[in-house]
């Protein structure tokens, strides 16, 4: 399976729900999320693809993670930056995977991709991973109550050509000044093109820090222990 692990390396500290910018501590945190899929059984391939264009980042990324290089395409490119600081995160991540699908070799040869957010890793990827169907799409919402809807984003897996008919270009519609965010857009686009998802197999044991408030992504063991058991029976849905 291919990972396609998003970021930005040295981003405007200015951006709105931005709280993690030092740039050497993102660096350190995209070195050991890509570490870590390098020991994943079940991760063939990855690409980082970041938009901050900062040539000196990328660089020393390369050099860092130059030992599994063989497995790992890093792209970098200028991203619109007065959209970003206008909009907010989102519209930085979706023109990410859109410039990702374009110019990766080596999502050129692929069907589908997970896509994971870049600074964290996931405990049980490889138990989730084995556990997917081909061709399948595998959406989890933030949670199933109340009546703010939201897509997790973090981690996901979707077929190529349905990312590009469906999700590619709701990144410009993110106002995140307005609470309009990625999230919301995904779950949106689903609920009404009434598209086939499923929960992932397993919840994803998440570890890392959010870049938009700095919290953990850690959940307690009882709340990850009742959404992993309505994940396994496909029921932690609200869309």
């Amino acid at each position: 399976m291919i990972v396609l692990v998003t970021g930005n390396l040295a981003p405007d500290s200015h951006v709105i729900s931005l709280k993690i910018a030092e740039q050497k501590e993102r660096l350190r945190e995209y070195e050991k999320t890509l570490s870590f899929l390098n020991t994943a059984k079940y991760v063939d391939k990855m690409v980082f693809c970041e938009n901050s264009g900062q040539i000196s980042a990328v660089e020393e990324l390369r050099k860092r993670t130059e030992h599994f290089s063989s497995k790992l395409e890093i792209l970098s490119f200028q991203g619109n930056n007065k959209k970003v600081l206008e909009q907010g995160k989102g519209y930085g991540e979706g023109e990410i995977i859109e410039y990702a699908l374009k110019n990766s070799a080596f999502l050129h040869s692929e069907r589908e991709f997970i896509k994971l957010t870049g600074r964290i890793t996931i405990e049980n990827l490889d138990a989730i991973i084995r556990k997917m169907q081909p061709g399948k799409m595998y959406f989890n919402p933030v949670k199933i109550y109340g009546k703010d809807h939201q897509i997790d984003t973090k981690f996901y897996k979707v077929p190529i050509e349905c990312y590009r008919q469906y999700f590619s270009q709701l990144y410009k519609e993110v106002k995140d000044a307005e609470n309009v965010f990625i999230e919301h857009l995904f779950w949106q686009c689903i609920r009404e093109k009434k598209l086939p998802c499923a929960n992932t197999p397993e919840y994803p044991r998440y570890r890392g820090k959010s870049a938009s408030t700095g919290q953990d992504y850690g959940t307690n063991n009882v709340k990850y222990e009742i959404k992993n058991i309505m994940c396994k029976l496909g029921i932690y849905k609200n869309y």
